[in-house]
């Protein structure tokens, strides 16, 4: 659902307000204050489906707070991606402060008391991601918890460039536009925040969350090559065969259960959007890189609890 809004014909007793009515309600829920001055505008534009939502705000000077009472009224449950355009966003969280400037992009987890400090007119973009997609697709910045990153290489100009693009067709977004948005911008920026980050060691034999990262990545991109397996995917690691089955162990599942469960979230979307309703079952799951129908309708159900038929159908 696209939705814009502005403060600009609002009363200047109500600007703030309906500006956190409005945030609050279509976007993440927040108190905000402008330290006494009645000197407020703002204005957004958002597109949400389900617990994803994409926006593009600017505002003048306030503060938005999320404290522990906010986060149990809603019992909402995700982590937020910004992109600073115009202006610096000061952010105070978990005993720790940032000065998010021009360029920068910032990730934090939602459920976590924080406060957005804005001094000047600001410009940004925001990502809502739930938990449950980052959890299953970029375990690794959930595991960093917030943390401030300057686009440097070129994975991470990508994803800003990216995320900007996306910004400006906000209106024209339908759901499974957004939903193809925000995993592209996301995986990008993993794999940037990756490249310079590691969050264990490889000297004490377990394996990295930077190159499960790049399993991941190689993976996706030959998702639907039905002749993936183990080798090809340790070979383009430079890692053995071994080494690649540690990495996945402390994912719980061997690396082509993990390529089987990412074939079937895959399937699951084209089966479930108005825009695959001319692909039969089968070419859909020829598409994703399952070689009969028979073993794709088997996992299929045991993952989901129905048939391919049933969710097309649901």
């Amino acid at each position: 659902m696209f939705t814009e809004f502005e403060t600009r014909r609002t009363p200047v007793r109500e600007k703030l307000d309906s500006w956190r009515e409005a945030v609050s309600e279509k976007l993440v829920f927040v108190n905000c204050s402008a330290g006494g001055s009645s000197d407020f505008d703002g204005a957004f534009s958002v597109v949400s489906a389900g617990e994803c939502g994409l926006a593009s705000l600017q505002g003048s000077r306030h503060q938005a707070i999320r404290d522990r009472a906010s986060i149990r009224k809603t019992g909402d449950d995700f982590y937020m991606l910004f992109l600073q355009q115009v202006g610096w966003m000061n952010v105070a969280i978990d005993d720790q402060e940032f000065e998010i400037r021009p360029g920068d992009f910032f990730f934090y987890d939602a459920s976590v008391p924080h406060r957005l400090s804005f001094e000047q007119s600001f410009k940004h973009i925001a990502v809502r991601i739930p938990r449950n997609l980052v959890d299953r697709n970029w375990r690794a910045l959930g595991k960093r918890g917030c943390f401030q990153l300057t686009p440097k290489d070129p994975l991470g100009r990508i994803a800003s460039a990216a995320l900007d693009a996306s910004a400006m067709s906000i209106a024209r977004m339908s759901d499974d536009d957004l939903e193809i948005a925000v995993h592209n911008v996301v995986d990008l920026f993993a794999a940037g925040a990756g490249k310079g980050h590691t969050l264990e060691t490889p000297h004490h034999g377990r394996g990295t969350d930077i190159t499960f990262a790049r399993a991941r990545s190689i993976i996706q991109a030959r998702l639907k090559d039905c002749d993936l397996t183990p080798d090809t995917i340790a070979a383009e690691l430079r890692i053995s065969r071994r080494a690649l089955n540690k990495l996945f162990e402390k994912e719980g599942l061997g690396p082509m259960e993990f390529v089987i469960l990412e074939r079937l979230e895959q399937a699951a979307r084209d089966l479930s959007s108005p825009l695959q309703r001319s692909l039969s079952v089968s070419e859909i799951a020829f598409r994703w890189g399952f070689k009969n129908t028979s073993h794709f309708a088997k996992r299929f159900r045991q993952h989901f609890g129905m048939m391919p038929s049933e969710l097309r159908h649901h």
